[in-house]
């Protein structure tokens, strides 16, 4: 258990834990009317450390899957966690991809 195929299956860091509980709270749409939004703030508010951290740990995670999908654990690290993007029709791939891209600077 634990094992995927010989690799070890990534834990989410303390990065994604940060974006995810810290930012993702229960009154998070009261911040912000997107999620990618929320994404936004999250980049201008954390440091170059923490934003490059959080970036590094998602490409890992998408690379490991490889063309599966990403675990929702790998999102909902916690009960704190009050959005999932799921609900909105989007897979934690395609959230995850957003977030890089929005990271990217390319959303």
């Amino acid at each position: 258990m634990g094992q995927s195929h010989g690799r070890r299956r990534p834990r989410p860091r303390d990065d994604i834990r940060s974006l995810a509980e810290a930012y993702f709270h229960q009154d998070h749409d009261l911040d912000a009317d997107d999620p990618l939004d929320v994404v936004r703030a999250f980049v201008r508010a954390e440091g170059e450390e923490v934003v490059g951290g959080l970036r590094r740990e998602i490409v890992r995670l998408l690379d490991h899957a490889g063309d599966g999908e990403v675990p929702a654990s790998a999102w909902i690290v916690s009960t704190t966690v009050s959005y999932d993007p799921r609900r909105d029709g989007v897979s934690i791939r395609e959230w995850f991809d957003a977030i890089v891209a929005v990271v990217d600077g390319r959303r």
